[in-house]
């Protein structure tokens, strides 16, 4: 009589093993051979490829214990990246996790003949991969303020555009520079003159069509006006516009698709904050063109004489705008908005640390369990000088109530100007100090590397 031990047959009076690979993608098949082999740093646990204990599985390998997995990437869980000589405000972020950042290659503290135009990229571990600077021919100084962003996302526009402002004293004009990211290289500038005075231009995002909206503040022999241009980065073509009647102060200073999928503008008309909302199709870029908005409404912050908004981005349900509100003449406290497609508005609590400038200057909204907006600034500012002289900050709030969760300063920076969320729940924020800027990894609590 033939006994049989498991996983074995009998074959023409022989026991042959039977290997067994039911349920598994690796390790030992039962009869000496093997059901597969896990790819580069994989371990089979269990029949299964997968991670050790204390590392993370990140785009087919394993990240060290105590780094974390950005973009498919193995990073240290919080970077700095310090630019000498360079003042950066505008910051973006690619799917793939590429990091952009624009401002202008000069003294930080000021701006003179000779500052160029600068934009950098880094990858998603915060390592730099390219950067280059231009000077627009007529311009004998320029700079970048912001890259153009495009669905309520917020990834860079296609092509990559740039917009900023430069020019003599007197009569600056602003500028969009549309460029090429393999090798970088400016591939045309386009400018946007409005007046003969000076018009600067502070953001930019891209409508499905592929047109590039600015936000500007232009001036006239009244006033400073609220100014929106419109670029074609095809042919070239541009038109300028004011969306207020009156130029009694203020300007555009924030733009970005909002989320109902049209183009939001904000910034401020005389004291009150504004937001105002064009179609994202329909427009055309040629010369003298208008385009009617389909929403402008204008707002102040409970218990403020003046208000003032600076960035808006989409929410979930509503759009976001962060900024400040000036309780008097010379004390501003930072303020965050929420705005419903048909212009309802409600107000966080001002944030007030200081009796003097404490403002919010960009901002980013990150979905999901805890929908958050961070907003960046600055605080304790007198209002004199560059804002490279401030002190950064970075708060939190709840983004469906507006409730701050948390602010921290960011050690060692000047104003903060650029914030975006990654996919691991890093905060990326851009600052300029006096005589340098920063990009910095920050954690979701707030705690970024000195």
């Amino acid at each position: 009589m033939w006994i049989l031990r498991g996983g074995t047959t009998c074959v023409a009076g022989t026991c042959r093993c039977e290997a067994n690979c039911a349920g598994r993608s690796c390790g030992d098949d039962g009869c000496g051979g093997s059901c597969g082999s896990c790819p580069g740093s994989l371990s089979c646990i269990g029949g299964a490829c997968g991670c050790e204990a204390g590392t993370t599985a990140c785009a087919g390998v394993c990240c060290a214990a105590g780094l974390a997995c950005v973009s498919g990437r193995c990073c240290a869980p919080s970077w700095r990246r310090t630019f000498s000589g360079v003042f950066a405000e505008g910051l973006s972020r690619a799917s793939d996790g590429t990091l952009w950042i624009a401002g202008r290659v000069g003294a930080p503290a000021s701006f003179v003949t000779g500052d160029r135009a600068w934009i950098s990229s880094l990858d998603a571990c915060g390592t730099l991969t390219s950067q280059t600077s231009w000077l627009p021919s007529s311009m004998p100084r320029a700079t970048a303020t912001h890259i153009a962003t495009r669905t309520t996302a917020r990834v860079p526009s296609s092509p990559l555009a740039i917009v900023g402002f430069g020019g003599a004293d007197g009569n600056l004009d602003g500028l969009v520079s549309t460029l090429m990211t393999s090798p970088v290289r400016v591939t045309r500038d386009i400018t946007l003159p409005a007046s003969g005075s000076d018009d600067l231009y502070w953001q930019s995002t891209q409508s499905p069509d592929g047109l590039l909206w600015s936000a500007g503040q232009t001036n006239s022999q009244v006033g400073t006006c609220a100014s929106v241009s419109l670029a074609s980065p095809s042919t070239g073509t541009v038109c300028t516009w004011n969306i207020f009647s009156s130029c009694i102060g203020g300007g555009t200073f924030g733009t970005s698709i909002g989320h109902d999928g049209g183009v939001w503008f904000t910034g401020a008309h005389g004291n009150s904050a504004f937001v105002a909302r064009y179609p994202s199709f329909g427009c055309a870029a040629t010369p003298g063109c208008t385009c009617a908005p389909t929403l402008v409404r204008e707002f102040g912050a409970p218990g403020t004489v003046s208000t003032t908004g600076r960035s808006v981005v989409a929410g979930s349900a509503r759009t976001l705008v962060a900024g400040y509100a000036f309780l008097n003449g010379t004390d501003a406290a930072a303020v965050v908005m929420g705005v419903t497609a048909d212009g309802t508005v409600s107000f966080g609590s001002p944030w007030n640390p200081t009796t003097i400038g404490d403002a919010f200057l960009g901002a980013a909204f990150v979905d999901g369990p805890s929908p958050t907006l961070y907003a960046v600034g600055l605080r304790g500012w007198d209002g004199l000088g560059n804002t490279a002289f401030a002190q950064g900050v970075l708060a939190a709030y709840d983004a469906n109530t507006l409730t701050q969760r948390w602010v921290v300063s960011v050690p060692n920076a000047g104003g903060c100007w650029g914030v975006v969320g990654d996919d691991a729940g890093g905060v990326i924020v851009a600052c300029g100090g006096s005589t340098s800027s920063t990009v910095r990894r920050c954690t979701s609590a707030g705690v970024c590397p000195p």
